[in-house]
């Protein structure tokens, strides 16, 4: 698979062949709309997460995500109302109704505001960490081009690691 691609960015630990390189590591929490019903005091608990409607990430026919993984663990068969390509759509998609989703950190900051339309919350579960890398063919480091664009994935991994926000 990876004699066809320059990188693969897929979590870490998922046993691609080849080599991996760390890129980011994202704590996983949970956005909803600030009149979302199902808020109590600007929290959701386990109860909340099992009875209301989700918005969930997809990334193809059959790949379980941490995300399933972990409510899989708790017991928790989540009620997928709106499925989306990635996480991106996510803080979109839960605006003006009443769906939860679980999305990384970083992204959760860009679309939450103290005033605005998406709150960010601690999840009622221990911590999620998303930890992404790139995948490459070993055969790749003798071409000077794709050492070039390693350099430049391994410079952003250096600076999402200095600034964790």
């Amino acid at each position: 698979v990876l004699i066809d691609y320059d990188a693969l960015i897929a979590p870490l630990g998922l046993g691609f062949p080849g080599r991996a390189r760390p890129l980011w590591r994202d704590r996983m929490v949970l956005v909803v709309d600030r009149a979302n019903p199902f808020l109590h005091e600007g929290t959701l608990d386990l109860d909340d997460l099992r009875t209301m409607p989700h918005a969930a990430a997809t990334f193809g026919p059959g790949i379980l995500t941490p995300v399933d993984r972990m409510f899989g663990e708790l017991g928790i068969e989540r009620r997928i109302k709106m499925q989306v390509a990635g996480f991106l759509p996510l803080p979109f998609v839960v605006r003006g109704t009443d769906l939860v989703a679980v999305v990384p950190e970083r992204l959760a900051r860009i679309h939450g505001a103290p005033r605005g339309a998406i709150v960010v919350l601690e999840p009622p579960f221990a911590e999620l960490v998303l930890a992404e890398g790139y995948w490459f063919d070993p055969d790749r480091t003798s071409d000077p081009a794709h050492r070039w664009f390693f350099g430049i994935l391994d410079d952003l991994a250096l600076e999402l690691a200095a600034d964790p926000t």
